[in-house]
């Protein structure tokens, strides 16, 4: 828990023979429900100690599979073990922070069967020379009100069963008065745009805060429009800030991708992929189209034989539960 910014591995495996007193006697739908607990857990406490499970937790689990690039990002910014989070209600919420000032990650963890609604006030002093006005990192294009008031950010906001919430950081606005702000981020291939609608009581001079986005570059900053430098003036009522990202990498959005004809009318690649790097991991995904979700596979520490006599294998832990009516 003190590795800081350095990310450690969870090593080990579900050990499922360890976890259950009788496994070979429960029905196949308690066996599933039981093991998505313990995955969730692994979940949980990966985002809770900006760890990364080892390859023995992932086959299967697609959940956790398409939580993977949000927690990389996450333990890339860098994890801190102090969290200034308060927050009133369930007690139970773990809590994670990662980066810093214009950076913030934080991440709130819900281990309960139900829904949580939290009301967390984030300490920006602790955090930097800004504050911070968030989005949910899951649901960016959500818009997420929170008040900004003598160094501190308070949001509202839903906890999901037995799933983490992670909060991040969109551009901030340090100034003298009281603000109320919604954010919202909307992503594509080529751009990403973030909008914080900022209602100032008074006309106040501001200082915005621009975090940067990795594979991406600043292209504009305006309010109201208009270009705004280092410092700006809000004024009274109603002000928007805007800041606009331009990949790196791609000059086209996901639109275009989707109307792209891959394939000839003959069934012939359309296309060729020139990679700089050909034998990187990162282009090979895209030379030979990595399978996104891995299903369940022979992997010694993850359910043994259970595999084999439950008829698990090639499915996905949703694709099982599914089939016994359920969800996790």
């Amino acid at each position: 828990m003190a590795l800081g910014g350095k990310p450690g591995v969870i090593w080990k495996g579900y050990e499922l023979r360890r976890v259950l007193q009788a496994p070979d006697e429960m029905p196949r739908a308690d066996f599933l429900n039981v093991w998505a607990k313990v995955a969730d857990y692994v979940n949980l406490k990966s985002f809770q100690w900006g760890m990364f499970p080892g390859y023995k937790y992932l086959p299967g689990m697609d959940k956790l599979q398409r939580d993977l690039p949000l927690l990389r990002e996450c333990i890339r910014a860098g994890r801190q073990p102090v969290c200034p989070v308060e927050h009133a209600g369930d007690e139970t919420l773990w809590m994670g922070r990662y980066g810093a000032g214009a950076g913030t990650y934080l991440a709130i963890g819900n281990p309960t069967a139900e829904p949580v609604a939290a009301d967390p006030t984030v300490h920006g002093e602790a955090l930097g020379d800004v504050d911070c006005v968030f989005v949910n990192a899951k649901e960016p294009a959500a818009p997420v009100a929170q008040a900004v008031a003598h160094r501190m950010t308070k949001l509202s906001v839903e906890c999901p069963m037995r799933r983490e919430t992670v909060l991040r950081s969109v551009p901030g606005v340090r100034c003298e008065e009281s603000l109320e702000c919604v954010a919202l981020m909307e992503e594509d291939l080529d751009r990403i745009v973030t909008r914080v609608g900022v209602s100032s009581p008074a006309a106040e001079e501001a200082v915005p805060a621009i975090p940067e986005l990795r594979g991406f570059d600043v292209a504009s900053v305006t309010l109201d429009g208009e270009a705004c430098g280092d410092r700006t003036s809000l004024k009274r009522g109603e002000n928007v800030v805007e800041v606009t990202y331009r990949s790196r990498h791609f000059g086209f959005g996901r639109e275009a991708l989707d109307e792209f004809e891959f394939l000839t009318d003959e069934g012939e690649m359309a296309f060729a992929v020139v990679a700089a790097e050909p034998d990187e991991r990162a282009y090979r995904r895209v030379r030979e189209r990595f399978e996104h979700m891995v299903p369940f596979l022979p992997v010694y520490g993850m359910a043994g034989r259970h595999l084999t006599a439950r008829k698990l294998y090639g499915l996905t832990m949703t694709e099982a539960l599914a089939e016994e009516g359920q969800t996790w």
